[in-house]
């Protein structure tokens, strides 16, 4: 019998029916793609099964940590601008009144990842970012690509 682990969805439970956060949790862990969550600032907030599989680390190990333990060292600059850049841009919608809803980015990024024993791997990383009780999010499904040559 599946049991529900609330840890991926604890932001949403005050929003959603327990059977709904069910179900993705199920699809979560049915994944074989990594399904990454983080926050504004960069650090993991969820983790699922498969994430472990491709990058070696625990849930334990992974969540608090910055999502810059899973890229190579040339990518860091890069994607820590990204981020500046989406939360500038949500901190500007914010002050305007509006507010930045769900965005997801209409590519697909190849890319290279790093396995917690340093091994590199190609991978393919689609994004969404939303804002959550006036906060930046991001969640991230990650394909690895080393078994596709």
């Amino acid at each position: 019998m599946h049991s529900c682990r609330y840890t991926f969805f604890e932001p949403f439970c005050c929003c959603y029916p327990i059977n709904a956060l069910c179900s993705l949790q199920s699809i979560l862990e049915a994944s074989h793609d990594a399904i990454i969550g983080a926050d504004g600032a960069g650090n993991i907030t969820s983790w699922n099964d498969a994430a472990c599989s491709m990058f070696g680390y625990t849930e334990e190990e992974a969540i608090g940590q910055s999502l810059q333990i899973l890229m190579p060292v040339h990518y860091k600059n890069r994607h820590q601008s990204a981020l500046d850049a989406t939360t500038a841009e949500a901190e500007e919608a914010k002050k305007k009144g509006g507010r930045a809803g769900l965005k997801k980015y209409d590519k697909i990024y190849s890319v290279r990842g790093v396995a917690k024993n340093g091994t590199e791997f190609p991978c393919e990383i689609s994004v969404t970012s939303f804002m959550l009780g006036g906060k930046m999010h991001y969640n991230s499904i990650t394909r690895d690509l080393s078994g596709s040559d």
